[in-house]
């Protein structure tokens, strides 16, 4: 709804990581957030995924993150699967616009 709001018109929910895999393959796809907990085996294993298969023609879209769990180890885990940024959980609609244009203009 947070990205509705900004003006997003096709706004895609996955509920586990196969569906979330079909979607990147079917879909252009400009934006990934991941729930640190995405099942089956969690963001970060799904990020890893994205980011380090050559195959992936989907490798470079930026990934934010979302968690509850903001212990060094885990934003340090997340930024070594390849994540842009983390995103701690409740996301306030400026936390995430601000981490969208900080994306885009970087």
């Amino acid at each position: 709804s947070i990205l509705r709001g900004f003006g997003a018109t096709r706004v895609l929910e996955a509920r586990d990581a196969d569906d979330a895999r079909k979607m990147l393959v079917q879909h252009k796809i400009e934006l990934l957030l991941c729930d640190h907990k995405l099942p089956p085996g969690g963001g970060l294993e799904f990020t890893r995924w994205i980011r380090f298969d050559p195959a992936n023609e989907f490798r470079t879209i930026p990934i934010l993150i979302m968690t509850t769990d903001t212990r060094s180890t885990i934003v340090a885990n997340a930024r070594d699967c390849g994540a842009n940024m983390v995103l701690v959980k409740p996301v306030s609609p400026t936390s995430l616009y601000d981490r969208l244009v900080w994306i885009a203009f970087n």
